[in-house]
């Protein structure tokens, strides 16, 4: 037996282990560690063999629950469930995303307008519930437990700013040819990952199969004039290889709106030729440019880079040329 079989051999014990030992005073011992020591590479290593997202690669074994309530950084009251990576990561870093609170908030002090958020793939909140305790969010998450987590988050932290539809988005002809009901592929520890696509994001372990309600952003919007009149809009698009559909699907919405859009693109898993799709449809799109995001890590600062395919990049920023300018922080 090779040393390189022996190691995974040893792996394969060490995250059945972290699977299987699991307790909120352990939890709590680890995400002190981190805090106090986040460059210690033992430290780092121990909060990422307790991640699910990595425990799921490795081993079939289910990873046994913690549910607890936390207070993120921001203040927000969270009921987290660590056999998750979300919430694992909401967890040891007190925040999941701050990429799109700060964006919002530097786009307002910079255009003194008002702003507004929609969220497409807002899970149980992460993002979401920090944002609506100061700005209107419209958010679609279409998985039933996930959605009605983040209306529990929603009511717990009194958002009355934000909208929540239990819905998927794709485009025009995804609706018609399912009759508005889609299969949605979540694998085990990464809620994250869930994806109309069946292998988008493997786990060891074969994924939950939930069935979902779905419609198009141009379809959803009809009835919400007073959300994107007189506003400037930022819409996160996070859907796991969905992305194109929605944007087909919100096409007039997005001419007529002019949205600053954020949406994933993950070029290492839209191996068929998706990703040059994306890029060409967003390219299409009148009056827009691709960029990607650029975050400074000393002060949390956002700007745009030029878009390269070649570099791993994950953020894909659509903006308006008008709104070019807004960027200049």
């Amino acid at each position: 037996m090779t040393n390189k079989s022996l190691l995974e051999k040893f792996k394969v014990i060490v995250y059945f282990f972290t699977a299987k030992v699991r307790s909120k005073l352990l939890f709590h011992a680890i995400r002190n560690l981190y805090k106090n020591y986040p460059t210690n590479q033992i430290i780092f290593l121990l909060t990422r063999i307790y991640d699910p997202n990595a425990i799921r690669r490795k081993i079939r074994s289910s990873i046994r629950s913690i549910k607890l309530e936390f207070v993120t950084n921001s203040g927000e009251r969270l009921f987290l469930e660590l056999n998750d990576h979300i919430d694992w990561t909401t967890f040891i870093h007190g925040s999941f995303d701050d990429t799109y609170f700060n964006l919002m908030k530097e786009l307002s002090a910079k255009t003194e307008k008002i702003w507004k958020f929609i969220d497409v793939g807002a899970n149980f909140g992460s993002i979401s519930i920090p944002i609506g305790n100061k700005w209107e969010v419209l958010a679609f998450e279409p998985q039933p437990e996930l959605f009605n987590r983040l209306k529990a988050h929603s009511k717990v932290n009194n958002c009355t700013k934000i909208m929540l539809e239990n819905l998927a988005l794709a485009s025009e002809k995804v609706v018609n040819d399912t009759n508005g009901s889609i299969h949605l592929y979540r694998p085990p520890g990464n809620s994250g990952a869930t994806s109309h696509i069946f292998n988008w994001n493997p786990s060891m372990a074969g994924p939950e199969i939930i069935t979902v309600n779905v419609t198009t952003l141009d379809n959803a919007m009809q009835n919400k004039a007073k959300f994107w009149e007189e506003s400037n809009i930022l819409i996160k698009i996070d859907v796991e290889g969905g992305e194109l559909e929605v944007l087909q699907g919100g096409f007039n919405f997005i001419r007529r709106s002019r949205p600053i859009i954020i949406l994933e693109h993950r070029s290492d898993l839209l191996k068929t030729g998706g990703g040059e799709e994306l890029l060409a449809f967003a390219q299409s799109l009148p009056d827009y440019c691709t960029k990607s995001l650029l975050r400074s890590e000393k002060n949390g600062k956002i700007d745009l880079e030029d878009w390269d395919s070649a570099r791993r990049k994950f953020e894909l920023a659509l903006v308006p040329n008008e709104k070019l300018a807004y960027f200049t922080f």
